[in-house]
């Protein structure tokens, strides 16, 4: 049979052939090759078989199988889940920790009493902050849906501190270009704060921290914002909320609370810093007062705990 050689085998001792009339690849160890030219020329090569060991015939050892320690649980007043910072211990199985998902849920919780109680409390903010008026459903506008958001707060034992309820809008839904437009809202860099607190602990300079309660709902909006009424709010039927303020949840509501409290700052006698939007100086004798934002939290600086206090009521008087 007239084949093409091809090469060798991978596999084992043998030439690589195809026959091309049949288009077969084959292998062989016996073959005669044909050198060519005038003269014929044949030369028969046969290549010996590959030597293979022969099997072992004993059985391969059984691997060990790693030893698995059993350990009785750990009962939840083991010493080891002492809290040392606190100086009490820490209950790592609450039968109580789910939080309800809806208003509907809350109220028909265990907990309805509180969960109700802290509900008319952040009914009675917005109403006192004017964060809202109620009109009729305006048509061709877009309204956006609201939540509540249910949390409990917790001590360091585990113990419950506080129920804590807050109506959020359903920001998702807005339309940029007619319900926003800007959304950015700078926070202090964690460059900024690690630079201020060096400052502090080099020049012993006194260092507050506070908080705004409700911080967005103080920050006036710009655009008319339209939101379907949480559960529990007493709306004549066909009425909205139209939005007067920046609620938690809006795309907005981030940049006009931060927009404002930089407009109550200037007032103050405050500069916002190049290098970070969110820390603000005022000059002073030596070194200059300072205040950092982060969101609703506010860290202040000062050679002086009198003007931190005079800082702190002044904000008072805006928040």
């Amino acid at each position: 049979m007239a084949c093409t050689f091809l090469g060798f085998a991978q596999q084992r001792s043998a030439f690589q052939l195809i026959h091309r009339p049949t288009k077969k690849f084959l292998e062989s160890r016996d073959v005669v090759f044909d050198e060519g030219g005038p003269t014929p020329r044949h030369e028969r090569i046969i290549l010996e078989p590959d030597i293979t060991p022969a099997p072992d015939t004993h059985p391969p050892p059984a691997a060990s199988c790693p030893k698995r320690t059993i350990r009785p649980p750990i009962s939840d007043n083991d010493p080891r889940y002492d809290v040392s910072s606190y100086g009490h211990r820490a209950n790592v199985a609450l039968a109580d920790t789910s939080e309800p998902k809806s208003y509907d849920e809350a109220m028909a919780s265990l907990d309805a009493a509180e969960w109700l109680a802290t509900c008319e409390e952040e009914m009675w903010t917005w109403k006192e902050l004017d964060v809202y008026d109620i009109v009729p459903r305006p048509k061709g506008r877009k309204i956006i849906g609201s939540k509540w958001v249910f949390r409990v707060k917790r001590g360091p034992d585990g113990s419950i501190q506080k129920h804590k309820a807050r109506i959020v809008a359903q920001g998702f839904t807005q339309v940029e270009g007619i319900d926003f437009d800007q959304t950015f809202a700078p926070v202090a860099k964690f460059s900024s704060l690690r630079t201020v607190f060096a400052l502090a602990a080099e020049h012993d300079l006194k260092l507050h921290q506070m908080d705004v309660k409700a911080a967005y709902l103080n920050a006036d909006l710009k655009e008319d914002l339209y939101m379907q009424p949480p559960p529990g709010f007493e709306v004549p039927e066909g009425h909205v909320l139209k939005l007067k303020k920046g609620v938690y949840g809006t795309r907005q509501g981030g940049r006009v609370w931060y927009e404002d409290m930089q407009g109550t700052l200037m007032e103050l006698g405050y500069t916002r810093t190049e290098a970070d939007h969110a820390v603000f100086v005022c000059p002073s004798d030596g070194i200059p007062d300072i205040i950092t934002l982060y969101v609703d939290d506010m860290g202040l600086i000062s050679e002086s705990l009198e003007r931190i206090l005079q800082d702190k009521e002044a904000l008072s008087r805006f928040y």
